[in-house]
């Protein structure tokens, strides 16, 4: 027959065990052995007050998009996250994103990507053992979860503070300072390139996109670049199919003329945005080929 030892969430500070030549039988030896799983389940809650604490998923369920947890205990909105040893998490779900949890009953909950939304779409049951890992406040405070902000934009459950950065740079900017280095053999970065128009007139903002080129037009054209909102902005205009026996023109806003790019080869101008007797305006700072009238 077997007993159960102790796990009372109980530190033992010096455990004691048989003297020799003391008798020693079940009882006292389950007594020995009980000191040390007390100081294990005293470890271990400590760390899940830190880590978080596991239950084990007996089921999914991914027409009715539920984890079955036997009594879980788990408030709604709780913060988990779910993972797989030995093989994959149910798919729908990702291990690096953070849930919040909707309780359906005692023994099964659903998963949402926002405090009280809806639930995920569970597609598949996943394999191997299944884990439910409780995310603890203080985790969940620097490892963000979905939030919406203004104009509805979503930052989506992320797996760490440099994902949420990015994603909240994308959408309102901001300012760096110190250098910004690209390393590894996948760093890149992403240039916004679009074509200028084949009409007389465009008026474009410059900095809604990083390169702009310029088409062969079919008529004398002249390209209005929006006056800029701040110093230290910049975009290239290029041109490289000419033939056609008409030039491209790019002036300010108050129609002063920067640039022009004309039918007789390739060519390229760089405008930089800054303050020329007090006003702030583009001006062309790099150019190449045929680029003329530069200003």
């Amino acid at each position: 027959m077997t007993a159960s030892l102790s796990i009372l969430d109980k530190y033992n500070k010096a455990p004691t065990g048989p003297v020799v030549g003391e008798p020693h039988g079940p009882t006292e030896y389950r007594t020995d052995l009980g000191q040390l799983t007390e100081n294990l389940t005293f470890l271990f809650n400590r760390l899940a007050k830190i880590f978080g604490d596991y239950q084990l998923i007996s089921s999914v369920s991914a027409g009715g998009n539920t984890l079955e947890i036997t009594a879980h205990g788990l408030p709604a909105n709780t913060v988990v996250r779910v993972e797989s040893v030995g093989g994959s998490v149910p798919s729908g779900l990702s291990a690096a994103v953070g849930y919040y949890v909707l309780v359906s009953d005692a023994d099964n909950i659903q998963l949402s990507i926002t405090s009280g939304g809806a639930a995920v779409d569970i597609t598949g049951t996943g394999s191997g053992t299944l884990y439910l890992y409780t995310v603890p406040d203080a985790l969940n405070n620097i490892v963000p979860q979905a939030i919406t902000f203004t104009g509805s934009n979503t930052l989506p459950a992320v797996a760490s503070l440099k994902a949420a950065f990015l994603y909240v740079m994308s959408i309102y900017g901001g300012t760096m300072v110190g250098p910004v280095v690209h390393s590894g053999t996948t760093a890149d970065v992403t240039r916004r390139v679009t074509a200028l128009s084949d009409t007389a007139t465009q008026t474009i903002t410059g900095t809604d996109r990083d390169l702009w080129y310029c088409l062969d037009v079919s008529q004398n054209s002249t390209y209005t670049v929006a006056d800029p909102t701040a110093a230290g902005k910049s975009f290239v205009i290029s041109r490289r199919n000419v033939g056609g026996g008409f030039a491209a023109a790019i002036r300010r806003a108050d129609a002063s003329l920067m640039a022009t790019l004309p039918d007789a080869g390739a060519s390229w101008v760089r405008f930089w945005s800054h303050a020329h007797d007090g006003v702030l305006m583009w001006h062309a700072e790099e150019w190449g080929g045929a680029a003329a009238n530069l200003d």
